[in-house]
């Protein structure tokens, strides 16, 4: 089984969150499109045990999160199988976004936000 044909398997809503650490700093503005690149993605859904966000680190710090349920694939934590094919690890919660969602960006934290809080947040929504 492939990470596609898996994160179609559709088995919970939730919502989610995603941090990227970037060398360089992204172009983003609200009403534009977030696609995934057109690739599957690992996001942790709402029940994650660890902070999300480790800011200060080196390049630039973005935390997606996604306020509204996604139909997504949980992990089974229970299926030894398919975590050692995610290389998955208890207690991030992981979900898997299928690589046609996409989401419309709703608000992008100011470069002023970015000096307080050291990572630009990213509001979605995602489009149907």
């Amino acid at each position: 089984m492939t990470r596609e044909e898996l994160a179609n398997i559709k088995n919970r809503k939730t919502t989610i969150g995603r941090e990227l650490v970037l060398s360089y700093k992204l172009d983003l503005e609200e009403g534009q499109i977030y696609d995934n690149r057109g690739k599957v993605e690992s996001w942790a859904g709402d029940n994650s045990d660890e902070m999300l966000v480790n800011a200060g680190g080196n390049g630039y710090t973005y935390y997606f999160r996604c306020d509204d349920e996604v139909e997504c694939h949980a992990v089974d934590y229970d299926n030894e199988e398919e975590v050692e094919f995610l290389e998955a690890t208890e207690g991030e919660d992981e979900v898997l976004i299928s690589a046609d969602t996409k989401f419309e960006i709703v608000s992008v934290s100011t470069d002023s936000d970015y000096e307080e809080m050291g990572y630009y947040e990213v509001e979605l929504k995602e489009v149907k």
